[in-house]
């Protein structure tokens, strides 16, 4: 995995990962994700897929893990922010019920925008 993707240092996950809200799910050394629960709302904040490991269907898994995540801590619904030119993630995302309700405007430091889908447990596909 990248030491430092899209600039998130070592120390911005060590603090991310001290928070009670925030929840690290992992599949050994080949990905991981992070998402807080704050009361019925959820926010996936990262998913990240080891080069190596890519196109075996990680990234869903890791999803559906998020997904079961969500739905044990009672939450109503459940935000992201994708780059708008990350088509792999945002066909990733819509499969699994993940639709857009708005978008960020030179979100990323690159001044890409950013999509914001939302999830619900009881959406189309909230599995």
């Amino acid at each position: 995995m990248d030491a430092e993707p899209d600039g998130w240092s070592v120390e911005a996950f060590a603090s991310l990962l001290g928070r009670p809200t925030v929840l690290g799910l992992g599949l050994a050394d080949r990905g991981f994700a992070l998402i807080s629960v704050v009361a019925d709302e959820g926010e996936l904040l990262r998913i990240v897929v080891h080069r190596s490991h890519r196109r075996q269907g990680l990234g869903a898994q890791l999803l559906r893990a998020c997904h079961d995540r969500f739905t044990e801590h009672g939450i109503r619904q459940a935000f992201l922010e994708v780059r708008t030119d990350n088509h792999a993630a945002r066909s990733l995302y819509a499969t699994h019920g993940w639709s857009p309700v708005g978008a960020r405007r030179g979100y990323y430091a690159d001044g890409t925008d950013a999509l914001v889908l939302r999830w619900s447990p009881s959406g189309p596909r909230g599995t």
